[in-house]
């Protein structure tokens, strides 16, 4: 796992950072490691009129917690996250465990991990977690959307993940294995296994990926990764969902700019109907850090698929297309304010404009 932060946040957070992603991806680590980071963020959202529905503001306050710890060969992972939701229509108080991961270190290089964590599939579910300062955009791409928020894609498992690094003069190979109970489809929406409330269980999934660094101290990483999950269906009791994924990408650090592709191919084959289909879908994401506190970005999103999809027409509001822009500001270190304007596109070919501006910081 690979979790990303600004060359210029301070050494304590890099040092941070650099523990969690060898606690999540095999890395050494010390003998002994405790921390403890706060992600804090307000934002508001702006969606336009669109198909007969009202133009809407949403306002979300919310926290991410972030836990590591090391001792001896034993591992400890938690992500708890709080949110507040106001839209229109709705108050939501969201608590949830997104991720919980006990793991055992074989050797400085290898640990296998049990709980819930998020799926190894592309670039973007692993190297970057709920912590929204983290990343440089306010969302994340559709494709890697969480669960509870439209996504399409199983982005949590709960069962066992293997991960390794080996590292040599030419760069580093690392790899991620796991076995785990996928989610359900429920109401129009998967449903991952949950950490406290009651769970439900899905079927076996399994999902594996290798990526390869030409320089260990740089952020460059190429990759190709596939899964395959049986989704049961909770509204017809008989299906269920063969969904198998592969892809590949790529993430170029080319200071000052950086570049991150993706490319999925997607297959859902229904066993109550005998129905199968297909689709791709792909994003380009592309950054410019003008100075120490401005950062520009811009991202394009696209799904290939049929009219009529069985499995895609159960996410009436995945769009077809999105094309993400904005800026960033780092106020300090620790905080920056960012705005973002998306153009989203459905299959059904309606068109809307989203305009978002949040607040985000990291404490300590």
């Amino acid at each position: 796992m690979v979790l990303r932060v600004s060359v210029d946040k301070p050494r304590r957070f890099l040092a941070f950072l650099a523990v969690a992603a060898g606690l999540a991806g095999g890395l050494p680590t010390p003998a002994t490691a405790h921390e403890l980071l706060v992600f804090p963020r307000a934002e508001v959202l702006h969606t336009d009129a669109r198909a007969g529905e009202p133009e809407s503001n949403e306002w979300k306050v919310g926290a991410s917690v972030f836990y590591t710890s090391d001792w001896r060969q034993l591992r400890a992972l938690v992500e708890l996250s709080l949110v507040y939701t106001h839209a229109p229509d709705d108050i939501e108080r969201e608590k949830e465990f997104e991720r919980a991961q006990l793991g055992w270190q074989f050797d400085p290089n290898n640990t296998v991990w049990v709980g819930r964590y998020h799926t190894p599939i592309g670039y973007w579910n692993t190297a970057h977690h709920h912590g929204a300062h983290l990343q440089t955009s306010i969302s994340r791409p559709r494709i890697h959307e969480f669960e509870d928020e439209g996504g399409i894609l199983p982005v949590h498992f709960f069962g066992l993940l293997l991960s390794g690094i080996q590292s040599s003069r030419d760069g580093a190979l690392s790899y991620d294995v796991g076995a785990a109970s996928g989610p359900t489809l429920t109401d129009g929406a998967l449903e991952p296994v949950k950490v406290l409330a009651p769970q439900r269980f899905g079927k076996a999934s399994f999902v594996g990926r290798l990526a390869w660094r030409p320089d260990v101290g740089a952020e460059s990483e190429f990759g190709g990764f596939g899964a395959h999950s049986r989704i049961p269906v909770a509204d017809v009791p008989a299906d269920e969902i063969g969904q198998t994924i592969g892809g590949g990408y790529v993430n170029l650090d080319l200071s000052p700019w950086r570049l991150v592709g993706e490319a999925f191919w997607v297959r859902n084959a229904f066993r109550s109907t005998g129905q199968a289909s297909s689709f791709v879908a792909g994003l380009v994401e592309v950054e410019f850090r003008a100075s120490s506190s401005w950062v520009l970005f811009a991202r394009h999103e696209a799904i290939g698929a049929r009219w009529r999809d069985a499995y895609l027409d159960r996410f009436p509001d995945f769009p077809k297309a999105r094309t993400v822009a904005g800026v960033r500001y780092d106020i300090t270190h620790h905080q920056a304010v960012t705005f973002e304007v998306a153009n989203h596109k459905r299959r059904d070919d309606v068109r809307y404009l989203q305009t978002a501006l949040q607040w985000s910081t990291a404490l300590p």
